[in-house]
């Protein structure tokens, strides 16, 4: 199977030390605690399906432009605002929530001096985070009021530190796991069940629609793939060789797989295609995409960009 794609990619939420020797910073990455995120923008974009069943991006607004890190978006099961990862000036960042019909954007939950990433809604409404914890290395599990009330709830106490989460159910987590290597992990909130689904693994996780599915990058011998692990049976199998050194990808509803590389975005039909289908470049000649959300109705995307 040919791959169309460079090698230069975005490994996404990595705190730095992990980076240390990497030939190539990725375009994305979490700092450590004494250092500030990238600069990141969430562009919203619409988003339509041909008549060949690939989606077509359109011209994207660049919803946030400030200078700071605004990245990891989520949208929310109704499709009319999402949750992400906003930059603070003190190098923390919290969680926000931006209402697409109001253009407005407001904090979930201020905490200092804790930092909250990769914000993921549960399907009884709140917002699991990962939350790096106020002595600086602890990164946990914790799940936040989606109106902002209340104090957070620690949900998994004994695995960390965690990166990346995407849910099974609503008991069921697949988390990615920083460590020497990175592994992939299953846990089970309210037990001390944890077990290890792979190793040698790429930071992108991602739940695939409608399937009690997850999918994610294993990374071997330079080589990376774009993998698929099944919650009912416990299998695992792989969906399409990915870029050289893993990669961020995203999910339609109707389960195309989508990645981009610089300007441009690939689509992936499984069981459809044997290989990557170039859908194009999207937005400005200076900017690159990395990280990407689709919305539940496939209607809109959310890009995030650096120029």
């Amino acid at each position: 199977m040919a791959n169309r794609f460079g090698s230069r990619w975005g490994f996404g939420l990595l705190v730095m030390a992990l980076l240390a020797g990497c030939g190539e910073p990725p375009v994305e990455e979490e700092a450590a605690p004494d250092a500030a995120p990238p600069a990141t923008d969430l562009w919203l974009a619409p988003l339509e399906t041909d008549e060949e069943g690939l989606p077509r991006v359109g011209t994207p607004e660049n919803l946030t432009q400030r200078p700071l890190y605004d990245n990891q978006p989520h949208f929310l099961p109704d499709g009319r605002a999402f949750v992400y990862t906003a930059g603070r000036e003190d190098g923390g960042t919290d969680i926000h929530h931006f209402d697409l019909d109001t253009r407005t954007s407001r904090p979930l939950l201020e905490s200092t001096p804790e930092s909250e990433y990769s914000p993921t809604p549960l399907a009884d409404g709140r917002i699991v985070v990962v939350r790096v914890e106020a002595d600086g290395t602890t990164q946990r599990l914790w799940a936040l009021d989606p109106d902002g009330e209340g104090e957070p709830e620690l949900l998994i106490s004994h695995l960390e530190p965690v990166g990346y989460h995407a849910w099974l159910d609503s008991d069921r987590v697949v988390t990615y796991v920083l460590g020497d290597p990175a592994s992939l992990q299953i846990a089970e909130v309210g037990t001390d069940f944890h077990r290890v689904i792979a190793e040698g693994v790429g930071p992108a996780v991602r739940a695939i629609p409608g399937e009690g599915a997850v999918s994610f990058v294993e990374i071997r011998n330079g080589e990376s793939r774009i993998r698929r692990f099944d919650g009912n049976t416990g299998s695992t199998a792989t969906l399409v060789r990915g870029p050289a050194q893993g990669a961020d990808h995203a999910w339609t509803p109707d389960g195309v797989l989508m990645v981009a590389e610089g300007r441009n975005l690939f689509a992936f039909r499984p069981g459809v295609d044997d290989d990557w289908i170039p859908l194009g470049g999207v937005g400005p000649e200076d900017i690159v995409w990395s990280r990407m959300a689709v919305s539940p109705d496939g209607d809109r995307i959310v890009l995030v960009g650096t120029r």
